[in-house]
């Protein structure tokens, strides 16, 4: 038998194998990298038994679809993402996955992980972690500079990554999960505390009264690097410009623009532009959290009331939140679903396993199919539709042209034939393609070209 891995049927937007990072380069021109929310990946680390800076997959936005060659527990921690398991045996029946508990899953199983339904960034997280190469004590992808995790990229069709050895038994581990009481909230609008300076004299007093008193909207050209913002301007007194010095998580920079950037954890090591604040640590995942088009307000606290807030968030991370869940994870409408769907599908065995309970499914010839609740009306197929919309396929900008001197790629009346590129996203400075799935003639182009689109938001409409 082979080394256990996951397999990647499909990667989603950006997804990477990240840790707690690797600090204490920066002298080195390296940047920690790490998880951008790195309280949600401790605590799922911490669900299925491994240590708290062990690597997981980090995802953005729209999740991947993963395969295991092996038997595993697993964990999703983060922002809510639409989760599945096995969703091409049972089309419309797929067992949700249940998030911050411990899930067994068995060899040939596929999570299947859709599109944040808030906030930006979740977690996969296995037990005994993800067993890339280490640098310089880490395995977290720094993707700006090519390092760790992938070859230092996001994950592509085909990756396999090697998962390490758990800590216990999967019996034990699964059904494991974090208790209510104590898992993160998650919003499309955040509130967080700043400790205003270092160069904060060099804004003006609206400068000030702007940045903690009026929201911020999130940018769709923010990354790992740097999180940029746009509202009120924030006017220098001084000048934008000083002499290069080492930049802190968290730092709230404001170039000549008067726009704020907040630098993450894949940021430039030095810079030269003046910061009116830092956004302290127990909320940087926040930050982390925050996608393009949410809303973003600054509150100003001490230094004392930082610490206090990161020891507050430090003792989270503790194996008495952890309990252990014995009861299925399927509720009975769920599992009647499963069963109606399987004495339609012609299998003859169907196996399921989820928090620790299996479900087998045998086909028995003598007895009879379960009936459906439709009536013979409700059974006729409906007649085809005469046109469909192409529909975006993540959150970003909505370009219709390549470029802005450029025609567009189609325009009302076109042909358009199944696979072709018809329109272009941009999300953290990416292009993305969108395809046409079927052929047809184009009646209208839904969205205004440079416009934010939200996934799945028609964008063209053909017949």
């Amino acid at each position: 038998m082979g080394e256990p891995m996951l397999y990647v049927v499909e990667p989603g937007f950006q997804t990477t194998v990240q840790d707690v990072g690797r600090p204490g380069l920066g002298d080195q021109g390296i940047s920690p990298a790490g998880a951008m929310d790195p309280l949600a990946l401790r605590l799922g680390n911490l669900v299925v038994g491994n240590p708290s800076d062990a690597a997981a997959l980090e995802m953005t936005l729209i999740g991947p679809t993963l395969r295991f060659d092996a038997e595993a527990v697993i964990a999703l921690a983060g922002a809510p993402f639409e989760a599945t398991l096995n969703p091409a045996r049972l089309p419309g029946h797929a067992v949700k996955l249940p998030w911050w508990q411990a899930v067994r899953v068995q060899a040939g199983d596929t999570v299947a992980l859709g599109p944040a339904t808030v906030g930006s960034r979740a977690y996969l997280c296995v037990a005994g972690g993800l067993d890339t190469p280490l640098l310089h004590g880490s395995r977290a992808t720094h993707l700006l500079a090519g390092l760790g995790g992938i070859e230092g990229r996001a994950l592509r069709v085909g990756d396999r990554v090697k998962l390490g050895q758990p800590s216990q038994s999967l019996d034990r581990l699964a059904g494991r999960r974090l208790k209510r009481s104590v898992w993160p909230v998650y919003s499309n609008g955040v509130t967080v505390r700043v400790v205003l300076g270092p160069q904060a004299g060099r804004f003006t007093e609206a400068a000030l009264e702007n940045f903690l008193g009026q929201p911020y909207t999130v940018q769709v050209d923010s990354n790992r690097m740097g999180v940029r913002l746009s509202g009120p301007l924030l006017t220098h007194t001084q000048g934008a410009d000083l002499l290069s010095e080492g930049i802190a998580l968290g730092a709230v920079q404001v170039p000549a623009s008067g726009q704020p950037i907040i630098l993450m954890v894949e940021r430039q090591t030095t810079g030269g532009y003046t910061k009116i604040a830092t956004v302290i640590s127990a909320d940087s995942g926040l930050i982390g959290q925050a996608r393009p088009g949410s809303l973003v307000r600054f509150q100003a606290v001490t230094v004392d009331e930082a610490l206090a807030a990161r020891r507050a968030q430090e003792a989270l991370v503790d194996e008495t939140h952890i309990e252990q869940r014995m009861e299925q994870a399927w509720g009975v409408a769920e599992v009647l679903a499963v069963m109606r769907q399987f004495a339609d599908s012609g299998l003859g065995e169907l196996r399921l396993a989820t928090g620790g309970v299996k479900l087998v499914l045998r086909r028995d010839p003598a007895l009879p199919t379960l009936p459906t609740s439709s009536s013979p009306t409700e059974q006729q197929a409906e007649p085809p539709s005469s046109g469909f919309d192409i529909t975006a396929p993540l959150l970003g900008i909505f370009y219709i042209a390549p470029a802005p001197d450029a025609p567009p790629l189609v325009q009302a009346g076109a042909r358009v034939e199944a696979g072709q590129v018809v329109a272009l996203i941009d999300v953290m400075k990416t292009l993305h393609e969108v395809r046409a799935e079927q052929g047809g003639e184009v009646e209208a182009v839904l969205v205004d070209n440079g416009t934010l689109v939200e996934y799945g938001q028609p964008l063209i409409r053909l017949r």
